[in-house]
């Protein structure tokens, strides 16, 4: 070790009597082969399952193994003994009334929120308003607003009209 550090340091004298005693051991041939090792290993294992009766617990995986196996080649033999698909052609009108709902959504919004009450509260109902009216009456619903683009108010209806002309190239 000293010959690849060229800066030797001095160790206390208990860490430099350590060393010196490492330095005189010599390490031992293994006794025991890795093959050895694994074979007896090995051999243990299936010695304490049988001793245990593990065969007798785990016999839940071979069943289901067994179960689908089975179920596969049945539904194989369907398949190639099976006869032609029949085809039925029949038409079937069926007449539906559709109902109206009796329930007439009033125009959004039927009633203010209160201003006290907690914003997200206010915003819940606002929306909430919004969605009845929108799905009882469509998007005329919706109230007309006023846009401020360029200076030039607009409603959002006229904004999306001016867009489309734009995308059209008129």
């Amino acid at each position: 070790m000293a010959d690849r550090n060229p800066i030797e340091h001095e160790l206390p004298d208990d860490l430099a009597q350590f060393e010196r005693a490492l330095a005189s051991l010599e390490p031992r041939p293994a006794r025991v082969g890795r093959a050895r090792l694994m074979f007896l290993a090995g051999r243990a294992s299936t010695q304490m399952a049988s001793a245990v009766g593990v065969s007798r617990q785990n016999w839940k995986w071979p069943a289901a193994s067994a179960l689908l196996a089975t179920t596969a080649a049945v539904l194989a033999v369907f398949v190639v003994i099976g006869g032609e698909t029949q085809v039925v052609k029949e038409i079937v009108y069926v007449e539906r009334s559709v109902e109206t709902p009796t329930e007439t959504f009033p125009s959004f919004p039927t009633e203010r929120p209160d201003p006290t009450a907690e914003p997200r509260r206010r915003l819940a109902t606002e929306f909430l308003a919004m969605r009845r009216a929108v799905l009882a009456e469509g998007l005329d619903a919706l109230p007309e607003t006023t846009l401020r683009i360029s200076g030039q108010p607009q409603t959002a209806r006229q904004m999306l009209r001016g867009m489309f002309r734009e995308e059209q190239g008129t």
